[in-house]
């Protein structure tokens, strides 16, 4: 049973940075497809798919999946189950306590590890937290010099 007077840090989203090794848009958009029902209901794509300018046959992406509800150690737990959904051999970063899970990330590469989504190449995630004005930190911000 959980203590009503401790708040728990709510983080409401997980950043998903994503990169597929394909040859065109439509391979990229087929790789996308069998992604995001790993990531959760509500993901979105926050950033459309274009080819790495480091590497060009591998193409990127950013979705924003929902994070899990409940305390620090609930939300990075549903982050790792979520992970494991696309690959064994995840880095896990960051300082995870009782309360807190905002520095909480993780970064995957194929290369020596196992990958259960065809094309993935690379990931990483970042749980975000809640914004201080409690709004949803998938709320898209205007990026500066937009109208």
């Amino acid at each position: 049973m959980t203590n009503p007077k401790r708040r728990s840090a709510a983080c409401s989203s997980i950043r998903w940075h994503l990169m597929f090794r394909v040859a065109n848009r439509r391979a990229f958009a087929k790789c996308l497809a069998r992604i995001l029902p790993i990531l959760g209901a509500g993901s979105v794509v926050e950033e459309d798919g274009k080819p790495y300018w480091k590497m060009p046959e591998l193409w990127e992406c950013t979705v924003l999946g929902p994070g899990a509800k409940g305390s620090a150690a609930e939300q990075a737990y549903g982050c790792l189950v979520i992970a494991l959904g696309l690959g064994v051999g995840w880095q896990v970063l960051g300082a995870l306590s009782a309360d807190r899970a905002e520095d909480f990330s993780g970064v995957w590469d194929v290369r020596g590890n196992h990958s259960f989504v065809p094309g993935l190449e690379w990931a990483s995630f970042d749980l975000l937290p809640e914004r201080p004005d409690g709004s949803d930190t998938r709320a898209r911000r205007p990026r500066k010099g937009s109208a």
